[in-house]
């Protein structure tokens, strides 16, 4: 009986071993895979956050580069603009653009390479541009180099969606022919030049009357040799407007502000992408209108100018009037300026104005 007894307690004691054997065994494993998974989402995680930020840190360097293109064909210094673009869109602050990683792939586009920049003093394979990983290592991946990509490209809009007014190419050349070229600001020097609604060309003069200029050659509609200065209201929607170079558009009937726009905001000290005109034809002229809409004008859209407005009068609406009652006008400085691509073409002819706007 002791015998059996004994049998029974020796089986048990092994059976107890090989179970405490088999969790350990069992534990061991888990432990891995929980490590596995830590590395996994930690490390991998890390690895996707670092490829945000040098994808916006690459896009914003883009476009910074392209903007300095734009305004000078040779660029500036386009290693230091990119370089505070991709180290102001990490969370550390730092990452790398290496020496051959901004390209231009072709006429007015340039391509940025951003890549990790590794600071903390143990990159494991010495190039300063690996992402550390913290679980990993145990599986033997200590780290990962991580890079991204953009392409940005500038040019002279052809086409755009515009605040709704047109400037009279007549204002156009006569203020860089009286002033020597575009003014640069702001701040701007000198007193704004000014124009008076639809028929204004006064050499900035506010207290000089109406006037125009001559018509650009095949241009001339109505056969008179002349286009009038100033500037007009265009058909719009909630104050915008459609516009394409070398096409018509209607103009809006009247002087008055069109409603939804805000012209403290839209306008005063804001730098505007403009449409300018180079010839009008109303229903004196002969032939059919080469516009639709319920204004009796049709303007002939040139081109597209950059105007700072430094003030306006509007019937019932004004601030720092550059013109006395009871004349409505307007008043700035045409400029060089870039603005974000607001969805047109390029292609158009060179008044000023330029886009940058993202590829790839």
């Amino acid at each position: 009986m002791s015998q059996i007894a004994m049998s029974t307690r020796n089986a048990e004691s092994k059976t107890t071993s090989d179970d405490r054997g088999a969790t350990a065994v069992l534990v061991a494993f888990l432990i891995v895979v929980l490590v596995g998974i830590a590395a996994y989402v930690i490390d991998v995680s890390a690895l996707h956050q670092e490829r945000r930020e040098l994808q916006n840190g690459a896009d914003a360097a883009a476009l910074a580069v392209a903007w300095d293109c734009a305004l000078d064909a040779n660029c500036g210094d386009e290693y230091a603009t990119a370089d505070s673009y991709v180290d102001a869109n990490a969370n550390d602050l730092d990452s790398n653009v290496l020496p051959g990683n901004i390209t231009f792939p072709a006429a007015n586009q340039v391509t940025v390479k951003a890549t990790t920049a590794d600071n903390d003093g143990d990159d494991v394979d010495g190039d300063n541009t690996t992402v550390d990983f913290y679980f990993a290592p145990i599986f033997g991946a200590n780290g990962a180099t991580v890079s991204a990509e953009a392409t940005a490209a500038w040019g002279v809009p052809n086409s755009a969606t515009t605040f709704p007014i047109t400037i009279s190419l007549c204002e156009w050349d006569d203020f860089l022919a009286t002033n020597g070229g575009f003014s640069q600001g702001p701040p701007f020097s000198g007193a704004p030049w000014v124009l008076e609604f639809l028929t204004s060309n006064n050499q900035g003069n506010p207290n000089a009357g109406p006037g125009d200029c001559a018509a650009v050659a095949g241009q001339d509609t109505d056969g008179d040799n002349r286009l009038e200065g100033g500037f007009g209201w265009l058909q719009n929607s909630n104050c915008e407007a459609q516009i394409t170079a070398d096409g018509w558009i209607g103009s809006k009937p009247g002087n008055g502000v069109p409603n939804g726009c805000d012209l403290s905001g839209d306008l005063l000290g804001q730098t505007i992408m403009i449409p300018i005109f180079d010839d009008v034809w109303d229903t004196k002229d002969p032939g059919a209108a080469p516009c639709t809409g319920p204004g009796d004008k049709c303007y002939h859209i040139y081109g597209f100018a950059a105007f700072y407005v430094d003030g306006f009068r509007f019937p019932g609406n004004s601030t720092n009037p550059p013109c006395n009652p009871p004349k409505t006008c307007l008043g700035g400085y045409f400029t060089n300026f870039v603005f974000s691509n607001p969805g047109g073409t390029v292609g158009g002819p060179e008044l000023g104005a330029n886009v940058v706007y993202l590829i790839g």
